[in-house]
């Protein structure tokens, strides 16, 4: 079998192991904050719940989404960078 120029080692039957993806994830915490932000602006704009409760209660969780959101967001950058470095 030719080599083809990839790092991934060998294996007895001649075929290449395959690596795992590391895509950057920064993108994908980006995504999901809007989500949330998004579900809080149609929550907050929504007056047709039956329960007063219910609108603050998806509200809160909407809010609490973003806020665990933007650690997660600050955690990946990290990452992202950690990574891009140790290449």
């Amino acid at each position: 079998m030719p080599d083809t120029g990839s790092s991934a080692p060998a294996r007895r039957d001649g075929l290449r192991r395959l690596t795992p993806l590391d895509p950057p994830m920064t993108p994908f915490m980006i995504g999901g904050l809007v989500i949330w932000a998004a579900a809080w602006i149609v929550g907050y704009a929504a007056d047709d719940l039956p329960n007063a409760a219910d609108r603050e209660r998806w509200l809160g969780i909407c809010a609490a989404g973003f806020l665990l959101g933007l650690a997660g967001l600050a955690l990946m950058i990290r990452h992202d960078a950690r990574r891009d470095r140790d290449s």
